[in-house]
């Protein structure tokens, strides 16, 4: 059948009139659809015009057709003479060839500048001998440039006319006026077709064979299958409607083979493949299926959220959302791989804590990023709390200074530090009496031998002290009852006292310097007679100078009853 054809194509969309007086126009129209739209009245004619592509490099003649439909078609193609010959070389096709008016290619270089710059419809034009027309067409064409091949990019959706008379072949098959086929069962010989009443017809081309009705390769005519009734491919297969048998193309060659599902397993048409597809959670080639958390080094499946590590402690494996989750693993340095209650892990040696991963000392502490020595301990910042390590364990325990301590960090240790004049452990502070006096205010009422801390004698001299009269408080450094002690004496037993502190007793002139110099203090002389008389004299600033200044007295007035 012979056919006349027509190939054109024009821009989707409308172009508004209006926009070529607001926007500048290039020189000349990219295309049929703006030489239509142009203002003058002239350009609405079918005929040949100048039109340029965006990027093209120079103008070139293009047949427009604006009779057809609402007009602004480009024409690629027209044939239908044989006046022109379209058996042609690249080149010629790239550059075009013919004429305009008649039968002309417009050349695929023009093409591709031309259907890249919009998006454009395709319409294929025929006529038959009879006189008997009708066309398709396709919304979005568009090839590629000549490194492409020219290759035909998009076509977009197909629309033919409903008069169409065509005749489409099968797949493999063209329609030609060629009289020899082949077929699979003899490749040699052709069929006759001298009983075909029309020259031209759908044949197998190339090297494909007829086989019942189908054309299929001639390496693969040995690999149709009557069941599915087509051709396999090369090293593709087909499985039988039960999943019981499976036949594979390889060598040219139908291979059989039993088939059948595991019991994980599902036979079923997917895709357009019927096989064994295995079940959710399961993976395989559908013969053998085998959970998503299978651990072959186990033997068996994991639960969620279980884990298995192999025998090196190298990698680990843990099944989340029935799925095997693979990482790598290692052992802290301060870990052992090993298998404890039936579990392989990385497990943290003795006196070490963790994940088997990052092992820390069981008296590790963060804050201060060291391991404690047993029997050290580490105080926070706040002296909140104090963490002691015991038994390589860290032992937690509130902590609170005292009111008479203050929180620092001395000598590199932080902790509860007493005031000065206080001793203890910064928990619990008491008072470091330096006089009598400090003993009356810290509670002591009972006269008696007490311990004080001058200044200058940190260890503490023996002191009897007055607190059960005149106010208490009262610091004793002599008293004179008898004739029991001697107090004629010489410098050095001044200087260093001497008698009993219960009793008859100097106390010395080196104490009572450092006593009577560290604050202001008041003298009292309490004198009685021989009559039981009772009498004393008051000194309210009193203090005594060093051994280089022999001890001089330094007294302020004095009150009292002794008359003077």
């Amino acid at each position: 059948m012979e056919y006349r054809q027509k190939v054109i194509v024009r821009a989707e969309g409308r172009s508004s009139g209006s926009s070529y007086f607001v926007f500048q126009q290039p020189e000349y129209p990219r295309d049929c659809k703006e030489v239509l739209n142009s203002c003058s009245s002239t350009y609405n004619t079918s005929a040949v015009y100048l039109i340029k592509p965006d990027g093209y490099p120079e103008p070139f003649e293009a047949y427009c057709d604006n009779d057809l439909d609402t007009g602004g078609w480009t024409v690629l193609q027209r044939r239908r003479l044989d006046s022109v010959n379209f058996n042609r070389s690249w080149k010629d096709f790239r550059n075009g060839f013919g004429f305009q008016r008649s039968e002309f290619w417009i050349g695929n270089e023009k093409i591709a500048y031309l259907t890249n710059q919009k998006r454009y419809q395709l319409r294929m034009d025929f006529e038959n001998i009879d006189g008997d027309t009708y066309y398709v067409t396709y919304d979005d064409f568009r090839i590629s440039d000549e490194w492409g091949k020219y290759y035909i990019s998009s076509l977009g959706r197909f629309v033919i006319s409903d008069e169409s008379k065509i005749e489409w072949c099968p797949e493999n098959e063209i329609f030609s006026n060629e009289t020899c086929e082949r077929t699979c069962d003899d490749p040699n010989t052709c069929i006759s077709a001298t009983s075909r009443k029309e020259t031209e017809q759908c044949v197998c081309v190339g090297d494909y064979l007829r086989h019942q009705e189908q054309c299929i390769p001639l390496n693969q005519c040995n690999c149709f299958v009557d069941e599915k009734g087509s051709v396999l491919p090369v090293g593709d297969f087909y499985v039988n409607s039960r999943c019981t048998r499976k036949s594979t193309c390889r060598n040219n060659q139908i291979i059989e083979a039993s088939y059948q599902c595991s019991d994980h397993a599902t036979c079923a048409v997917r895709s357009g493949v019927r096989n064994c597809y295995c079940n959710p959670n399961y993976q395989g080639d559908g013969e053998t299926c085998t959970h998503n958390c299978f651990v072959a080094g186990l033997g068996s499946v994991l639960g969620v959220g279980d884990f298995y590590v192999n025998s090196r402690c190298t990698r680990k494996s843990t099944c989340r959302n029935n799925q095997i989750i693979e990482a790598s693993y290692q052992c802290s340095d301060h870990a052992t791989c090993a298998v404890r209650n039936g579990v392989r892990n990385c497990y943290c040696n003795p006196n070490y804590q963790g994940d088997g991963e990052t092992c820390t000392h069981n008296c590790f502490v963060a804050d201060l990023g060291s391991v404690l020595g047993v029997g050290d301990f580490y105080v926070n910042s706040r002296c909140t709390r104090k963490s002691t390590c015991r038994n390589n364990q860290i032992i937690e325990a509130s902590y609170q200074c005292s009111s008479h301590a203050s929180c620092a960090e001395r000598s590199g240790v932080r902790k509860c530090y007493c005031n000065p004049n206080y001793e203890g452990d910064g928990v619990t502070c008491t008072l470091i009496p330096k006089d009598c006096y400090d003993l009356y205010v810290s509670g002591t009422r009972s006269d008696g031998v007490y311990t004080i801390y001058p200044d200058d004698w940190p260890s503490g001299i023996q002191v009897y002290c007055e607190m059960e009269s005149n106010g208490g408080g009262w610091t004793v450094f002599q008293r004179r009852s008898s004739a029991s002690v001697d107090f004629y004496r010489g410098w050095s037993d001044y200087k260093n006292g001497f008698g009993n502190k219960n009793h008859d007793h100097w106390l010395g002139n080196k104490y009572i310097h450092s006593l009577t110099n560290q604050k202001t203090y008041q003298l009292r002389i309490d004198l009685r007679d021989s009559a039981s008389s009772s009498y004393y004299s008051v000194h309210p600033d009193f203090s005594i100078n060093n051994e280089a200044d022999k001890y001089r007295l330094s007294i302020g007035s004095s009150y009292g009853n002794t008359g003077e």
